[in-house]
Parts: C-alpha cells; sequence; structure tokens
C-alpha cells in the first residue's frame, strides 16, 4: 500500500440518506474533509448507478467509487471466508483506492464493506454518522451481534468488539441517546449552496414537489408486517371532509391503493423535501416511523406529528412502548411541543385534524 503524506479521508455509503449526509460533511468540511476525500457508493439501493454518476460529475470529492456486492451462497460460505481477505465478496469500477492509506474512515452501518475499510486501513480512526433512527438509540453495532461468534469476539475483544470510533456525528444530538461509545458532535445544517448541490445529484425537482401544496401529509408503511397492528384501515380513520386533501407518501413495497387520498408520485427524496419544502404549518400522520421525525433532525422545522401506533395496536406491548419513549424524546427537542399527538381513539384523532383542518 502506497503511502502518501496527504491525510485521506473515505466516506463509505450504503443508502441514499447516508450519502446526502457524507456531501454536507465534505462541504462543511467536518475533521478536515474538504479536500483529499474519496467516497465509496455501495450498490445496495435502487437508482445507486445513476446517482453515482451524478456526484462523480459535481467534482467535489477526489474520487468517487462504484463498489457492487458480489453474489454468493451464504448459507455454504462461512462468515470467517468473507473476513479473511478485505473486499473479497465487491467487485469495483476502479481498484486505485487500494494503493492508498486512509486516515479517516466514515461509516454509518455495520455494512461488510464498510468494515473491510477498516481491516484494510488498520491505523485509520474510524468515525459513524447518522444512518437515521438506529443511530439515535441504543448501540446500533452490538445490540443485534448474537449466536457464539457474539461471545468469541466479546472474550477476545476481536471483530465488533474490536472497533472504536473516534467520533459519531448526528443532524440532531440533542436527540441522540446512542450507547456507543464515543464523543457525538452536530452534522452542520446544510447551507443553500450545499442544498443546491444535493438537489442536482438526487434530481430533486423543488417546483414540482407535490409537498409545497398539501399541508396534511401520510407517510405510508407496511402495517401488515407489524406484529400488533389491529387491522385498522387508514382510510377508516379519516372523516369524510378530509381524507380527499390528505396527500399520501406511499411506502416502496406498499400493496394499498389508496384511491380516496391524493398520491404523492412524484419521486423527490423525503429528506431533502424535509429540508427544502416542509414548514411548521404541515401535519405529518404515520405509524410511528423515521420519516415523520426527520423535518426536526435534519432541518429543525417543527410541523405537527400525530403518531397513531396507539389507535392502531391491538394491545400496549413493549414495542408500544418503546415507541412512546421515543415520542417523549421527540417532545423533548421539540420547543412547541403540544405539535405532538398521540391519539388512542378514532374519535380523538377525528378530532384534532378537525382543529388542525381550521388553523
Amino acid at each position: 500500500m502506497e503511502q502518501n503524506s496527504k491525510k485521506l479521508v473515505a466516506f463509505v455509503c450504503n443508502t441514499p440518506y447516508q450519502i446526502m449526509n457524507c456531501i454536507n460533511m465534505l462541504m462543511s468540511n467536518v475533521e478536515g474533509s474538504r479536500e483529499n476525500s474519496d467516497l465509496f457508493v455501495v450498490n445496495r439501493f435502487r437508482g445507486a448507478q445513476e446517482i453515482f454518476e451524478r456526484i462523480r460529475m459535481q467534482n467535489i470529492f477526489d474520487n468517487v467509487f462504484f463498489v457492487s456486492p458480489k453474489k454468493y451462497n451464504k448459507k455454504l460460505i462461512p462468515r470467517i471466508w468473507t473476513r479473511a481477505i478485505p473486499f473479497r465478496v465487491f467487485d469495483f469500477d476502479d481498484y486505485s483506492f487500494k494503493d492508498k492509506s486512509y486516515s479517516k474512515v466514515f461509516i454509518g452501518d455495520v455494512g461488510e464493506f464498510g468494515l473491510d475499510m477498516r481491516r484494510y486501513n488498520r491505523s485509520a480512526e474510524i468515525y459513524l454518522y447518522d444512518d437515521g433512527m438506529q443511530s439515535y438509540t441504543g448501540n446500533f453495532f452490538l445490540d443485534n451481534y448474537h449466536g457464539k461468534r457474539k461471545y468469541i469476539d466479546k472474550f477476545f475483544k476481536s471483530g465488533l468488539y474490536a472497533l472504536e470510533f473516534k467520533k459519531m456525528y448526528v443532524n440532531c444530538p440533542d436527540f441522540c441517546k446512542t450507547t456507543i461509545n464515543t464523543t457525538v458532535e452536530k452534522i452542520p445544517t446544510p447551507d443553500e449552496k450545499t442544498v443546491l448541490l444535493l438537489e442536482k445529484v438526487f434530481n430533486f425537482n423543488r417546483l414540482s414537489s407535490n409537498v409545497t401544496d398539501n399541508k396534511i401529509i401520510y407517510l405510508d408503511m407496511r402495517l401488515d408486517e407489524i406484529e400488533n397492528y389491529n387491522g385498522i384501515s387508514i382510510d377508516k380513520i379519516f372523516d369524510d371532509s378530509i381524507i380527499q386533501s390528505v396527500l399520501v407518501r406511499k411506502h416502496p413495497r406498499s400493496f394499498e391503493k389508496f384511491e380516496k387520498f391524493i398520491v404523492d408520485d412524484n419521486p423527490n427524496m423525503w429528506e431533502l423535501e424535509c429540508v427544502s419544502n416542509i414548514r411548521d404549518t404541515h401535519v405529518l400522520i404515520g405509524f410511528c416511523s423515521t420519516a415523520q421525525i426527520t423535518p426536526k433532525l435534519i432541518g429543525n422545522r417543527e410541523p405537527w406529528v400525530i403518531f397513531l401506533y396507539r389507535l392502531m395496536s391491538k394491545s400496549i406491548d413493549e414495542e408500544t412502548k418503546k415507541r412512546d419513549y421515543v415520542v417523549e424524546r421527540l417532545k423533548e427537542v421539540y420547543c412547541n411541543k403540544e405539535r405532538i399527538f398521540v391519539p388512542n381513539t378514532i374519535e380523538e384523532f377525528q378530532q384534532k385534524m378537525k382543529e388542525l383542518n381550521n388553523l
């Protein structure tokens, strides 16, 4: 590996939201990253190739690498085989990064490529950064670490237990209750230049947004995948006088047709909608999703937020209590705490909607 006197920085991204955060950190010169930084886009999301190409066109990173996971039978090939030699299970458009020695590596999750970058650059400082709700509570590296390997790694301080993190950067430190042993700092709020750059990268059209003309927004999720869901259909809880003015942001895997609603067919990235178009006058309705919290986390906006998880659950279980905890924490960072509402009945929900519709 070629040694370089320059302090090289590597940003590893597995999702569009991670890319958004990394570009913002770069433009804000977090940890001196404005120069001598490379970006690695891992092909794990829809449209990754197109976004990769648009990032390269902006010439803000020294290099942008496209990382493609190889397909292999995980049942036949033991995990130790994939860990023994870094990058064994990935293909690249350009292998020149292997000749570099990165002094800082930014990762947002436990994705295998990020861990490989740590193994390959053993002297590098590792920085965590915002990946949504998992970055704000518990320890997403170890909380889901199970099986014999966990106890072996814990005893020998190997694997995930060997990782030490220099810092964690999140958009809203006041909301962060991570148990990861590291210092938490704020990702700077993007300035207008950075926002315009992000809009180019994600092909975001501010003017064609449906969000600006619709105050009430329902953020869909796969309710049938929630064990405690009581089966109440979303169109049954809205009053007929309001339902036709509700904009629905459909979940990518949703089977619902939402025939009585206005369905948002605009592909604009939700996180950028939160930065550019969501205002305090909006009403965000949903079971209990990260999307409802995003405006406060990344844009410091305070729209009305209505969580439906108690109304749409069969009983108060442990997951309900966890959601209650998230709501209370959100209230802690909201200046106008009355803007957060959790109805227990359809009647309570409909009464609140009548009040908000008349504002």
